[in-house]
């Protein structure tokens, strides 16, 4: 596999404080990556730093090959690298279709002349748009949904929502901050099954955080694991899951 994404030395501090230290890994195309650690390992830290969200102090982060550091987030949407929160977060009063809609014309923006004057080139990038829409929707599972409002959706179904915004914009990476958080076994297992199908189906790679491990070694290629804003491993999920350092990260040092 080729190299996506790749981040070296990254480092981010707050004032005295060193949330992310000379951190390095890759993320290759087509697969999953795991990026795991303890709460306050520094993952969220990392998303932010790849997505534009936040200024690294210093390291380099390079996209298909060329440097994204510096950008701000909606330009590196447009590279083809998005993410979702860890929240829900979507427009609760619009609808689901409204909702992805507005990702999708991200990748298929119609600009500022022809929304305001339309013509052929604004019905053929909203046809292009309203087309991703609909496939993103049947991909999810959200087509019977469509036209109920986001707000009054069950939170596992709020929670696809986001990765349906993520995935409108036909990312080449797509980032996913902890989606299994607050969905039951059976929601987790389903969203298992869902995320390798539209791997293959929109040719995706994935970079994903979660602390749910039955998900992360199920689906993950590779998997990375940080603590205090440090590397401690990486490698295949059953190396990780058996590496001292990463049980004694979780458990502490009696368990290792």
């Amino acid at each position: 596999m080729s190299t996506l994404l790749e981040i070296s030395g990254l480092t981010k501090r707050f004032g005295g404080l060193t949330a992310l230290s000379d951190v390095s890994f890759s993320a290759s195309d087509g697969a999953i990556t795991g990026l795991i650690g303890p709460n306050g390992a520094g993952k969220t830290t990392c998303f932010n730093l790849i997505t534009g969200t936040l200024p690294a102090t210093s390291g380099t982060l390079q996209f298909k090959g060329q440097d994204i550091g510096g950008l701000a987030p909606h330009r590196i949407v447009e590279r083809g690298l998005a993410r979702t929160f860890q929240a829900a977060t979507t427009f609760p009063a619009a609808t689901v279709r409204e909702n992805i809609l507005r990702g999708a014309l991200l990748r298929h923006p119609l600009g500022l002349g022809a929304m305001l004057f339309g013509g052929p080139a604004a019905r053929q990038a909203e046809q292009a748009a309203r087309g991703t829409v609909e496939e993103v929707m049947e991909a999810l599972d959200l087509t019977e949904h469509a036209d109920r409002e986001a707000g009054t959706l069950a939170y596992g179904h709020q929670k696809r929502l986001g990765v349906a915004i993520g995935l409108a914009t036909r990312p080449a990476l797509l980032l996913l901050d902890e989606p299994a958080a607050g969905l039951n076994p059976d929601e987790v297992d389903r969203f298992a099954i869902m995320l390798k199908e539209i791997r293959t189906r929109f040719n995706l790679s994935v970079l994903i955080v979660e602390h749910h491990m039955r998900l992360i070694m199920r689906v993950c290629d590779h998997i990375v694991v940080l603590d205090h804003g440090e590397k401690i491993a990486e490698g295949a999920p059953e190396e990780v899951r058996d590496n001292p350092k990463v049980i004694e990260a979780y458990l502490g040092a009696e368990h290792a």
